[in-house]
């Protein structure tokens, strides 16, 4: 039983030294709109694939959603950010995974409640 009491205490301390500084977890609602206003079919997108710059997890990256699904006014994804600094890039994809569009949001040493990235067409042309 003292043994199980040292394992746990050991596990709390490791989450606490990771959970501190700039490893906060912290949730954002998120959603996307086109600068020209269009819908994404009109925009030819059908996934919008977002990727986190600084975040320390990247096992879980590329995350790709239906365009349709946050985009604003009325959709959102909750979006949940491992670490800060951390730059969040949201491309808007083709069916055959070209890229159209391009939007970013830099979060710093807080991030917002909420949030709505809006995408440029990029023509295809890389950043």
């Amino acid at each position: 039983m003292r043994c199980f009491r040292l394992i746990a205490l050991i596990l709390l301390l490791a989450q606490a030294a990771c959970d501190g500084g700039d490893g906060s977890l912290a949730t954002i609602s998120l959603s996307w709109r086109f600068a020209d206003d269009r819908t994404c079919d009109l925009a030819g997108v059908v996934n919008i694939v977002v990727t986190i710059d600084g975040d320390e997890t990247t096992t879980r990256l590329p995350l790709t959603y239906r365009c349709a699904e946050a985009l604003a006014p009325d959709g959102q994804i909750q979006l949940e950010i491992l670490s800060l600094p951390a730059t969040i890039t949201l491309e808007g994809q083709t069916i055959s995974g070209a890229v159209l569009y391009r939007g970013q949001l830099d979060l710093s040493d807080e991030t917002p409640g909420a949030a709505v990235v809006t995408l440029r067409f990029t023509g295809g042309d890389e950043p």
